[in-house]
């Protein structure tokens, strides 16, 4: 027997307390349920009232903490570590709720995971939810698919499915939105199908580089000179100072190339906006150099063509400034002949007028 005062001499791995039949353990408190091993079904409770309502269907579940899963019944695979974590569930599968009051109200929803306080508190039948920080989607009841992670992020959204926030109150405008992003703290979006980056303090955003005046900065480095900025005026630009360039020659192309180019209108599939361009399979034959990818899902820089047309104006410039001297020089000598003959017919008419 055990003393109340405890036990010395003890052999370890020889003395236990527990049962030597294929029997459950079980630890009461004033007469409540505190602790259960069940060697049968595979599910371990810990706390006052921990799966207080667990029946012989429920197997491979594991409580810890007062009241974790108090009202579950059949729920399979379940992982409740907190108090009242997945307090009302009874027939929901392969949740984990991590911290006090985790999936607090969640029934029969199915694979959700839960970490922090208040975190999924009020799901009851959403699935596929991942919370990450104390009350992150705290109001979801039925939403399904969605991702939160920080304090209170998507703390708002109640039926709304696919959503994902990352930050501190990354939030949704509606509780019933569907497939929308969130970055950043104290974010609020307003709209189902956009996506948001950054609260109304952001005012530079930068990719593989430092944003520092830009509003966006998309990568650039000292190496190679790649980068594109989009000020914060709205203007788009591209890296272009002669320090990062090298090998640098005259562009091979200019009116000839220019004036083989075929301007088309046209309409892109899947939508009757009318839009003016080129096509890229014909504009590869001619300046290549402005054509990316491959067949079937070829793209174009417009902007590079900007140098071309540059050229093929210079070109024409020179041309037309030729052609301009050539018809000034034309023009002097038709006056001058047109003199010439003048002088001589005053000649002659002076002549007869003599005789």
């Amino acid at each position: 027997a055990w003393s109340r005062l405890g036990n010395a001499g003890t052999v370890d791995g020889t003395n236990f307390i527990g049962t030597t039949d294929n029997i459950p353990f079980n630890i009461r408190v004033n007469n409540m349920k505190a602790g259960r091993i069940d060697n049968l079904n595979g599910n371990t409770f810990f706390g006052l009232e921990a799966g207080n309502a667990n029946t012989a269907g429920s197997f491979n579940t594991t409580a810890y903490g007062r009241r974790a899963l108090f009202s579950n019944t059949t729920g399979n695979s379940n992982t409740a570590l907190g108090r009242d974590a997945l307090l009302f569930n009874t027939e929901g599968f392969a949740n984990t709720a991590t911290g006090s009051s985790s999936l607090r109200s969640n029934i029969i929803g199915d694979y959700n995971t839960a970490y922090g306080i208040f975190s999924l508190n009020n799901n009851t039948t959403g699935g596929d939810n991942t919370a990450l920080g104390a009350e992150a989607l705290f109001s979801n009841t039925g939403g399904d698919n969605n991702i939160a992670i920080g304090s209170r992020a998507l703390y708002s959204n109640t039926t709304g499915s696919d959503n994902i926030a990352i930050g501190r109150s990354a939030n949704v405008f509606l509780g019933g939105l569907t497939n929308t992003l969130v970055i950043g703290s104290n974010v609020l979006i307003s709209a189902s199908n956009t996506m948001l980056f950054g609260n109304t303090s952001v005012v530079g955003w930068g990719f593989g580089a430092q944003a520092t005046t830009a509003a966006i900065r998309v990568g650039s480095n000292t190496t190679n000179g790649n980068g594109a900025i989009l000020t914060k005026a709205g203007v788009w630009t591209n890296a272009s100072d002669s320090t990062k360039k090298h090998d640098i020659k005259n562009i091979s192309y200019g009116l000839k190339e220019v004036m083989k180019l075929n301007p088309v209108m046209y309409k892109m599939n899947g939508s009757n906006y009318q839009d003016i361009g080129f096509l890229a399979q014909e504009v590869k034959l001619i300046l290549p150099e402005i054509i990316y990818g491959e067949e079937g899902e070829m793209t174009m820089s417009y902007g590079q063509m900007t140098s071309v047309l540059t050229k093929a104006m210079q070109e024409l410039n020179e041309r037309l400034k030729k052609e301009n001297e050539d018809l000034k020089s034309e023009i002097l000598n038709l006056k001058s002949n047109y003199n010439i003959r003048i002088e001589k017919l005053e000649l002659i008419l002076n002549a007869e007028a003599k005789k």
